[in-house]
């Protein structure tokens, strides 16, 4: 939209020019004059558009990149424990043995996307009932579909579905090894990293 003081200096124009025979008439040549007074302000805005553009793509690749390191296919057998992706579903499946290095495992499982916390505890043998410790700091959650424990003979076997897993929420092994008995191995979802565990 043109205001009122614009046309008055377009008329001005053409009536200056309104004696003198051009290539264009005054009136091609205001028009011209207008559409390029046009396109000069859409310029800013086709600026702000790709740099928004670009913006968003950038944006989109690293949220590309961080779903997919968070979700990495993991394979690994150890001795004292194994971690597996299943390539098609996402699920991690833990085998764990021992716990001879809970860093180790534990570094395993987040590049699985899976954060983890672990509680060792060693039972005498006069003690004969086994019982884990309460963790401290966050709230134990519904595992829902995120969490399934099976024994497979002495081992403690666990399916997880990293995508499944709350916002913040951590994984919490419990490891106790009684000196007569053996270990016994049990998980829960926790609402976020706990505190602590106490007896």
């Amino acid at each position: 939209m043109i205001d009122q003081q614009d046309q008055d200096v377009y008329d001005e124009v053409g009536a200056a020019f309104a004696d003198i025979r051009l290539g264009r008439d005054a009136d091609a040549v205001i028009r011209r004059g207008r559409t390029l007074r046009r396109r000069r302000q859409a310029r800013p805005a086709l600026a702000i558009a790709g740099v928004l553009a670009v913006s968003l793509g950038v944006a989109t690749m690293t949220a590309q990149s961080h779903s997919s390191s968070r979700t990495a296919l993991v394979n690994v057998d150890e001795a004292a424990f194994s971690v597996h992706t299943d390539a098609s579903s996402g699920v991690v499946t833990i085998t764990i043995r021992e716990l001879a290095d809970e860093n180790r495992l534990k570094s395993v499982l987040a590049d699985a996307g899976v954060p983890a916390v672990f509680h060792e505890e060693r039972i005498p043998e006069d003690i004969m009932d086994i019982r884990f410790c309460t963790w401290t700091g966050a709230s134990v959650i519904d595992p829902g579909k995120v969490l399934t424990h099976q024994s497979a003979g002495a081992d403690a076997v666990f399916t997880i579905v990293p995508s499944a897993m709350p916002r913040g929420s951590v994984l919490a092994f419990n490891f106790a090894t009684h000196t007569a008995a053996g270990h016994v191995t049990s998980a829960a979802l926790l609402s976020n990293t706990p505190t602590g565990c106490v007896d």
